[in-house]
């Protein structure tokens, strides 16, 4: 993937993800300094990297001195809040090496299509 496609599909989930969590923090509710945080780490789960479930809003504050600090809490934080999603990348991470690495039209065009639908 190119430097050009990166930058388009990260644009497209900070889109969509803005669109989801109604463009305040999930955590305190601020609507300013907002980030994108994934749960599950790029750098350990790339196939990931691109999965709306996989990423949520937080303000600076929240993504670098609760989420990044507190692994433990956050990470019991998010399965409360979000059972769902969790569940969802439970099942992705279990099958991991079955995951196709993401493909830049596709994941383009879900996130366009989730961002007009929703």
């Amino acid at each position: 993937m190119t430097k050009h496609q990166n930058k388009k599909i990260k644009a497209l989930l900070h889109a969509a993800c803005r669109v989801r969590d109604g463009e305040r923090c999930v955590r305190c509710g601020k609507q300013t300094y907002l980030q994108l945080s994934h749960v599950k780490s790029e750098g350990a789960w790339p196939r990931l990297k691109y999965e709306l479930d996989n990423v949520k809003l937080l303000c600076n504050a929240c993504h670098l001195f609760w989420w990044h600090k507190d692994v433990t809490e956050a990470t019991d934080w998010f399965r409360k809040k979000f059972p769902d999603r969790e569940a969802r990348l439970k099942k992705m991470v279990r099958d991991y090496y079955k995951l196709e690495k993401p493909d830049y039209d596709s994941v383009c065009d879900s996130l366009s299509e989730y961002i007009e639908n929703n």
